[in-house]
């Protein structure tokens, strides 16, 4: 009987070598793809760091400069007492960006140092009030004579809460400025002969817009005269508060919901920088004192003022936490 030789299915042989061979490479080219998309994964987490480091280096030398250049050109300062209490509840509400729920005004220490606070004892405060001075007024008479008249403003740093969400925040915090309109000094005016005083008025009002005088040594129920545009000084004005001339956020950067000024540290989210480092960390309300810290010390004519501003920044779809604290100490002088 005559049989056909046995022939192989090479087709079928070929098609499982095929097989086993591309299931090898596709596993290979998975590796090679998840080890790329780890690389870039972590070169794009670490230039995002990178760039998120320089931000808020520059974000928080800016607001420290702020505040300090400010503090250089002060003719008070206004600490947590009846006077400077008295002027932060006659402040009217900003325009744009309102105060913080927990604000406090540092305690002068006239003398010691820097120190964290301990219960009873606090004097860090979250804000900075301040008398500060104003390039002076010449009043030039019709005589001819010039009497100069030193101006002042009232100005007042504080945390402002903005309603953007901020990571395990409902809203981001900012350093904001509020900044009144100017009054010239009660002392200076009254102090001239009687002929001269409605004359410096008048131009006061006309020339400058200026339409108080200030007594900043004292209580806003017996600081503030107004006078009118041709000079008549009215008496004291009990009822006063002073009138907002400006209000800005002082880092523009800051209070779009990824970046802000470090809120206290919590449960939710470990800030590498300590967050308060000097006040007592209080929970209550909207919180106390958070990333930005003042400290007073040393006698009228020699102050030396702390600052101390914390920021940070959410960065990548991990939403990592980056911080960088700034402090800076600034000397200043009340008279």
């Amino acid at each position: 009987m005559f049989r056909l030789p046995l022939r192989r299915n090479t087709r079928d042989v070929r098609a499982a070598v095929t097989l086993i061979e591309l299931m090898v490479v596709t596993a290979i080219l998975a590796f090679v793809v998840y080890a790329i998309f780890q690389l870039l994964s972590t070169m794009i987490s670490l230039s995002s760091h990178s760039e998120a480091w320089s931000n808020i280096l520059q974000w928080s030398q800016q607001g420290v400069n702020r505040v300090s250049e400010e503090a250089a050109s002060l003719r008070r300062i206004y600490p947590n007492d009846a006077l400077g209490n008295g002027y932060l509840a006659v402040l009217p509400a900003p325009s744009v960006f309102p105060r913080l729920g927990n604000v406090r005004l540092p305690t002068v220490a006239p003398t010691g140092n820097f120190r964290a606070d301990t219960l009873g004892n606090e004097q860090t405060g979250n804000c900075f009030l301040l008398c500060r001075e104003r390039p002076p007024f010449d009043a030039v008479l019709a005589g001819g004579a010039t009497r100069r008249i030193d101006v002042y403003t009232l100005v007042i740093y504080y945390l402002s809460p903005v309603n953007r969400a901020m990571g395990p925040w409902p809203r981001s915090l900012i350093l904001a400025r509020w900044e009144s309109v100017e009054f010239a000094d009660w002392t200076q005016v009254t102090s001239l002969a009687a002929i001269e005083q409605p004359e410096v008025m008048q131009l006061l009002s006309n020339q400058r817009a200026i339409t108080h005088l200030w007594r900043f040594d004292q209580a806003p129920a017996t600081a503030f005269f107004p006078f009118d545009a041709i000079g008549n000084l009215g008496p004291v004005d009990p009822l006063y508060a002073p009138v907002e001339a400006r209000n800005t956020n002082v880092i523009q950067n800051l209070g779009f919901g990824f970046a802000g000024v470090a809120w206290n540290r919590n449960a939710n989210v470990w800030i590498s920088e300590p967050t308060p480092l000097f006040g007592l960390f209080n929970p209550a309300g909207d919180g106390f004192p958070h990333g930005f810290e003042v400290q007073v010390t040393g006698p009228t004519g020699a102050r030396t003022i702390l600052f101390r501003l914390v920021i940070s920044e959410f960065v990548g779809l991990d939403q990592d936490l980056d911080t960088f604290s700034l402090s800076a100490i600034v000397n200043a002088h009340e008279f």
